[in-house]
């Protein structure tokens, strides 16, 4: 009679739920990393669009209608753009503030918008000591170009 060797196939079945774990651990940092990121681009997409319509309102109708060079108003960009974009929700993201700075010397005329917002983890708050929301930044600049009527 042959004696059976004792297997040790029990030891695989112990480890199958741990790495299922690890897997799902996985998964939710992809998609709370992938939900962070899309706030981002959604946020810098808000941006360029505050910037580019700060950069047409501030300089006025009036030097339009001349057809002359202008700068751009500081403190007409700043209104517009805090109008546009304090409280604007994206998703589930509340945008925090709307910085604006405006440049005007000879060579440029630049307005700069900077936006900052919270995004909120969808699974990282099951996860104690953790944290709750990505603070995301988008920053971007419009430069005012004149070209003379033809």
């Amino acid at each position: 009679m042959r004696r059976r060797q004792p297997t040790e196939s029990a030891s695989a079945l112990m480890l199958v739920p741990a790495g299922v774990l690890i897997l799902l651990i996985l998964g939710a940092i992809a998609v709370d990393s992938s939900l962070a990121f899309m706030a981002q681009r959604e946020l810098h997409n808000a941006a360029i669009g505050a910037v580019n319509d700060a950069v047409t309102v501030s300089i006025g109708d009036e030097a339009l209608q001349r057809g002359t060079e202008a700068r751009p108003n500081g403190q007409r960009a700043s209104a517009l753009v805090h109008d546009r974009l304090d409280g604007l929700r994206i998703g589930r993201m509340t945008v925090l503030a709307g910085d604006v700075q405006v440049v005007t010397d000879e060579e440029a005329k630049t307005v700069t918008v900077r936006v900052e917002g919270d995004m909120p983890y969808l699974f990282a708050p099951a996860v104690p000591g953790s944290r709750r929301s990505a603070h995301v930044v988008a920053q971007t600049a419009a430069q005012l170009q004149f070209r003379a009527p033809q």
